[in-house]
């Protein structure tokens, strides 16, 4: 409230001063004339002239008229006073101070008083008129302490001594002067002490009075605000904003008016009160936001009800919960059903109103539910919540009937699950929802390749009472699944053949799948009859997922080769090409495909399909095998010169630890001893035993050489080339207790006596360090040495198996040092040892090497490298599900790294199709913020709401979706939805996770900063 300033002093004084030019002149003039001419002009308020004649008959000798001469002196200050000239407070107290005990002293002490309260010095002007003793007074002159005392009371804001002085200004009756001001005053004070009647019949008094009358009105419409009588506040109200229009206290009106139409459930007036007091002032109060808002809400203008209670929920209290009950209504109106759930959680938080925050809590579940939104399981936990919280609700039963479907559109399976088995109840939808949940947790499992929870899953549903048929019969196919990817054939046969006996099947997603998953049982289980009838049943239902087709026709091919059914195995293989050239596997059966030629004696048609695998797949791991076989058949096609030629073209193309180099170099030699060509081959033998001398190929290459000096009297040769070699690089025999100390370790090892068998082994090499089987034992050693953890141990052993050329495990070996050196985070030597394992490896370990390029190049942050093996990667193993999405992350990633955020998308937009796994919960994430970064908020909100729909077991990626969601509405200044996601995202996800629990309130804090800076608290 504004606190009243009136002008009192029109009410006290009325100031004349008489024209110089018609006073009588005082020169001339006698004492006497001047000392009464003096005391009539100062009767008749003219007291510059009055003053102006007692000074001039102060110039007079007085000294035997001293009382005359102090009247002289006190009428000279008091007109200064009267004045109000600047030396009159010095003036009257020099007069004080040299007439103590005069008789009107206590009125001096009035005045100084006065012009001390009109300076603005309000408490010494009080303790001045405290002083005064009033029994000096007249009765005129106490009035006038009364009234001036009381005010400066008023000024202090001590409204009960300002009360008790203009009462006793009011007792003095109706004929003082200061009887209206002191009316209004003595009001206000009763105002302000609460005592309301009183105030309201004392304003009433003044209503009209001119110097009261533009502000006693707006007092009396808030004493009946004050009195909560609305009627009383509407109607006169009404008649003061009408006669007073540009008054600035009809402001306030406006408001109360408004509250009153507000409490009266006249909304439309509420409504437009309110509006006018908001134009017409800077900023209103939460509370006035709060009855706009309700008002609009109850009039049906949901948009304006929102936009009005948004700006009300800045603090955590009553008003809050209230608002953000009528939030989430109005939201529900608007079918905004997102941001309705956001504000009936908010509101169910809040416990200052428990029947607000059931109603809250009831509409939050129910919202939730019906948008199948629970990526934290908020549907479940917030029915579980009011159960507990609120048991005695007439909501109860529908609550439960609720909770069973929520149970069933959860995505967060596990968590849903344990509520389900605390809940202990045998509600037959409760326990089909319980089903329903176990078949989508083994889903998950099988998604993320952990088959061993997921059969433990599909066990429990086989093993239960079933609730839905579907879900029963499913779950053999996928026991079936789970237990074909653990090893267990026979068990997995049985349940595919369950899933496909059931009525059912047929009209069920897997029935499909499960043909070819049929015919792989069949498969591994060597069963190649029953294998080719399940695959061709699958390939005769149309899938259309070519890769699993053509897969389907490289199998029907091996197993008809197996059978040694050679005619139908090429047919199908060449099925395998036409159903795509390109894609993985096709390699493999071009390569089948001339193997089986060559079995058929086909052998040009061989080489010409081997040639044609080697030109179209020049990356396939089956490049190396097709030169062998090239090279094999022209042996037996007796065109050993070609032969020779294609042998020759292994050791150009294979780095020279690849082991075909020893096979291609011993079938070079004996293809060139057959010809007859006995120089050539025994260089060639020479060369391979000086290159490999403790290899299988050295040693058969040793007794060729041994054979043919001897048989041309050479043996002297022979004994030359053999010392040549070096003492230790090669022993025709091996010693006798070199041989028994190996043998012994070896038995040790083959007992799996690891402890021992490393003693023994270590043993042998500290006596025999380039004995015989010095390879194998330090080959072994290592490998003891891994198998009992001790990486350390076994690296320099592998390291220096690398470099010894007749190891002949040298692939083993590499793999052992490149996953070794990896795991001890010697990574850019790790990616040394994987590129020699791709160069020389099968096509498994060159899967393994491919993968540890990636890895490493990207964990020593050579991004354009990761890119590069990733994209190799991606390009040769398509069908490895697991490994090519990790390929594809690790590209992602650095192409991110590198700011090369185009280039990462296509990968970002393929693992986001799929949250269940790790990579694809980041990609999803990392895709809305994409979106975010390039300002485009509206498909950064689309792709986050998408994720949530989509649901996943990695929270942590959701959490940060959530947050990047308040970012994109801070962006959007859209800060109460932000602040409503990160309130949810505080209340639902796990409160140790330091990290994101940092993030949200970071931006709680800015957010409530803005939301301060626009609402007047």
């Amino acid at each position: 409230m504004k606190y009243l300033h009136v002008s009192i002093f029109c009410l006290l004084f009325s100031l004349t001063v008489t024209p110089l030019f018609s006073q009588k002149s005082p020169f001339n003039t006698t004492a006497a004339e001047l000392f009464a001419d003096g005391k009539s002009f100062f009767y008749n308020n003219n007291y510059a002239a009055s003053a102006r004649y007692f000074e001039e008959f102060l110039q007079f000798d007085q000294r035997d008229n001293d009382e005359i001469v102090r009247e002289a002196e006190y009428y000279i200050a008091r007109s200064a006073f009267e004045l109000r000239k600047n030396d009159a407070q010095i003036k009257l107290e020099a007069y004080q101070t040299k007439y103590p005990y005069a008789t009107d002293v206590e009125l001096t002490n009035l005045y100084i008083g006065i012009l001390e309260y009109e300076s603005g010095r309000f408490k010494q002007a009080i303790r001045r008129f405290e002083s005064i003793k009033t029994d000096r007074l007249r009765e005129s002159d106490l009035v006038k302490l009364q009234f001036y005392k009381g005010y400066a009371y008023h000024q202090q804001e001590n409204f009960e001594k300002s009360r008790f002085e203009f009462q006793q200004v009011l007792r003095r009756g109706t004929n003082t002067p200061y009887y209206d001001a002191a009316t209004y005053y003595f009001a206000y004070a009763e105002q302000r002490l609460g005592n309301f009647d009183s105030a309201l019949t004392h304003f009433l008094r003044v209503e009209n009075h001119p110097e009261f009358d533009t502000s006693a009105p707006f007092f009396i419409a808030q004493l009946y605000y004050q009195q909560g009588n609305c009627d009383k506040v509407l109607n006169y109200g009404k008649e003061i904003i009408k006669k007073y229009p540009k008054n600035n206290r009809r402001n306030e009106v406006l408001r109360m008016m408004g509250e009153c139409s507000f409490l009266a459930k006249d909304y439309s007036s509420s409504i437009h009160y309110l509006t006018q007091y908001e134009q017409q002032v800077k900023r209103i109060s939460r509370e006035d936001f709060y009855m706009l808002g309700i008002a609009h809400y109850n009039v049906g203008e949901y948009e304006k009800a929102i936009a009005n209670l948004s700006k009300t929920t800045n603090r955590e209290d009553l008003l809050a919960q209230n608002s953000y009950l009528y939030l989430g209504m109005g939201y529900v109106k608007l079918n905004d059903k997102k941001n309705a759930r956001l504000a009936f959680e908010t509101a169910s938080r809040f416990t200052f109103d428990k029947g607000i925050q059931e109603e809250a809590l009831y509409n939050f579940a129910v919202v939730s539910y019906e948008q199948s939104f629970s990526p934290f399981n908020e549907s479940v936990v917030a029915f579980e919540r009011f159960l507990t919280e609120f048991p005695s609700s007439k909501r109860k039963d529908k609550v439960y009937e609720y909770l069973a479907n929520s149970y069933l559109t959860t995505k967060n399976y596990g968590e849903a699950y344990r509520s389900i088995q605390n809940l202990k109840t045998d509600n037959k939808k409760i326990k089909e929802a319980e089903e329903r949940i176990l078949f989508n947790m083994g889903i998950v499992a099988v998604a993320n390749n952990n088959y061993q929870q997921a059969t433990s899953h599909f066990e429990k549903i086989l093993k239960g009472k079933s609730y839905n048929a579907d879900f029963k019969t499913r779950s053999f196919y996928w026991y079936g699944e789970s237990l074909l990817n653990t090893g267990y054939y026979t068990q997995a046969e049985k349940n595919f053949q369950t899933f496909l006996q059931s009525p059912k099947a047929q009209k069920l997603a897997e029935y499909d799948i499960a043909h070819y998953s049929m015919g792989y049982t069949y498969y591994l289980l060597k069963n190649y009859t029953d294998a080719v009838t399940w695959f061709k049943r699958y390939i005769a239902l149309k899938p259309d997922n070519n890769l699993m087709v053509l897969d389907a026709n490289n199998r029907i091919g091996d197993s008809y080769y197996q059978n040694r059914q050679f005619a139908e195995a090429k047919r199908y293989y060449n099925q395998a090409i036409a159903t795509g050239a390109q894609l993985p596997g096709a390699d493999y059966a071009t390569f089948q495909k001339g193997f089986v030629a060559g079995l058929e004696r086909n052998h040009n048609e061989k080489i010409s399909t081997l040639r044609n695998l080697i030109t179209t797949y020049p990356q396939s791991e089956w490049v190396d095998d097709a030169y062998i076989e090239i090279g094999k058949t022209y042996v037996v096609l007796k065109e050993n010169d070609k032969a020779i030629e294609t042998f020759a073209e292994i050791e150009k193309k294979f780095s020279r630890n690849h082991p075909l180099i020893r096979q291609a170099r011993l079938q070079i030699a004996m293809l060139q001893y057959n010809d007859g060509k006995t120089d050539a081959a025994l260089e060639s033998y020479k060369q391979l035993v000086r290159t490999y001398p403790s290899s299988e190929e050295a040693r058969i290459s040793l007794e060729a050489i041994e054979n043919i000096l001897v048989e041309d009297n050479r043996v002297s040769e022979y004994t030359e080339f053999v010392n040549a070699l070096g003492k230790g690089s090669i022993q025709i025999a091996p010693s006798r207790e070199d041989s028994l100390l190996f043998r012994a370790a070896q038995r040790v090892y083959s007992r799996n006596e690891i402890p021992q068998a490393i003693s023994s082994f270590e043993k042998y090499l500290d006596t025999y360090p380039k004995g015989r089987y010095s390879t194998t034992a330090r080959y072994l050693l290592a490998s003891c040495y891994y198998t009992q953890k001790q990486p350390a141990k076994a690296l320099p052993l592998y390291k220096a198996l690398l470099s010894d050329k007749e190891n002949p495990n040298q692939e083993e070996t590499l793999a052992r040092a490149a996953e070794i050196s990896y795991d001890l985070g010697q990574y850019a030597e790790s990616m040394e040892y994987f590129k020699q394992l791709e160069a020389i490896g099968s096509s498994e370990n060159k899967m393994v090497a491919r993968i540890g390029l990636m890895r490493a190049s990207y964990i020593l942050k050579r991004y354009d490298e990761t890119i590069t093996y990733a994209t190799n990667f991606i390009s040769l193993h398509s069908n490895n599900l697991e490994l090519l999405r990790e390929a594809q992350h690790k590209r992602m990633l650095s192409y991110l790294e590198l700011n090369k955020a185009q280039n990462a998308l296509p990968d970002m937009q393929i693992l986001a199709k799929d949250t269940r796994n790790a990579f694809g919960a980041e990609a999803k994430y990392l895709l809305a913020t994409h979106y975010y970064l390039a300002k485009q908020y509206e498909s950064a909100e689309k792709e986050v709401f998408d994720f949530i729909d989509k649901g996943t077991p990695h929270h942590k990626w959701l959490a940060k979706a959530f947050i990047l969601l308040a970012d994109v509405y801070m962006e959007q200044d859209n800060y109460f939805e932000a602040k409503q996601y990160l309130l949810s995202l505080k209340s639902n996800y796990p409160k140790d996770d330091v990290e994101i629990a940092s993030e949200i309130n970071t931006r709680l804090e800015e957010i409530a900063k803005i939301e301060n800076e626009k609402v007047n608290n």
